[in-house]
């Protein structure tokens, strides 16, 4: 925290908050007893995600401004329409993490050999403990080569080793092509992976409307849970892909059913009174994932920028 330049004053209370302290844990026949609590940070403490951050930045930061490491973006783009010119952006990015969810990105076997080496001695020097074990990578090494003629086809490897130190490997097991991922509740892989995001986006619909289908609800109180609620969420794990509008509309169908049902309209009652914003103004997914997707290229197009001039200064 002194390196983030925080006031000493905030230092002293969070040091205060997390030291010499007793904890329990409330079960469903009453509190355990009490424990002490030799270090760490609680989880599901409010600070805890923002003591996390500032714990974990030097890590991440040296990551980021080691300049050979990473997986390099880039695209190139007309600025004016009237003239053929083109500009090239690109952005290196070696890391997303987010509490102890950390994704490292490389497109080399030996970069990211790099950074592990640089986050176990990261690990080994804060005493944060890591299971190798559940590390999983995505590489397009899994990807099945086509079987050319009189020549046996080759399986694609199932794990690869990462050499730490002399006395330290890791073994990680190699996600399958076409084999998605969770990471913070979005579904990633290197195949392109629509089905699965819409399977997973169906889901999440079905599971709201088995629930409330039976419930005593109004008009308003189905409108905000659909608005508020389960709109943000399919607009977060449908991030890594764009949906068309008949996937949107398959997607939303059954929620419009049970509104219409719990309002007694017709099946064949028009949806746009519903989209209508004069009378219910439901949320459209496929223009909120549309929204939402210009919104992002748009916020890194300008990170880009900043960054740019940061480095120039």
């Amino acid at each position: 925290m002194t390196r983030l330049k925080i006031p000493l004053n905030f230092i002293d209370l969070v040091i205060d908050l997390f030291t010499n302290r007793r904890n329990y844990v409330l079960t469903d026949v009453g509190k355990t007893p009490d424990y002490e609590v030799l270090v760490g940070i609680d989880q599901g403490e409010v600070i805890s995600p923002l003591l996390w951050c500032i714990y974990y930045d030097p890590l991440l930061s040296k990551v980021q401004q080691s300049s050979h490491l990473g997986y390099n973006l880039s695209h190139s783009f007309a600025p004016d329409v009237r003239s053929p010119a083109l500009i090239t952006k690109d952005a290196k990015v070696p890391a997303l993490a987010y509490m102890d969810d950390t994704l490292w990105i490389s497109g080399l076997h030996g970069n990211l050999q790099s950074i592990l080496r640089i986050a176990s001695s990261f690990y080994s020097f804060t005493n944060i403990l890591i299971n190798d074990f559940k590390a999983r990578l995505l590489s397009s090494v899994t990807k099945p080569v086509p079987k050319k003629k009189n020549q046996q086809s080759q399986p694609p490897p199932t794990q690869t080793t990462f050499n730490i130190s002399p006395s330290h490997n890791i073994t990680v097991k190699l996600t399958p092509y076409a084999t998605s991922i969770r990471y913070l509740g979005a579904w990633i892989s290197i195949k392109k992976n629509d089905s699965t995001i819409i399977s997973h986006a169906r889901r999440t619909i079905n599971h709201a409307v088995y629930n409330m289908r039976n419930a005593c609800l109004t008009d308003l109180q189905l409108l905000y849970i659909y608005n508020k609620v389960l709109i943000p969420q399919l607009e977060y794990r449908t991030q890594m892909t764009i949906l068309s509008k008949d996937n949107c509309d398959a997607i939303s169908s059954i929620f419009i059913q049970l509104f219409k049902a719990k309002l007694n309209l017709a099946k064949s009652t028009p949806n746009a009174i519903l989209l209508n914003r004069w009378i219910y103004n439901y949320r459209d997914l496929y223009g909120v994932q549309l929204q939402a997707k210009l919104s992002n290229f748009l916020i890194a197009l300008n990170h880009q920028s900043l960054l740019g001039k940061v480095t120039n200064i």
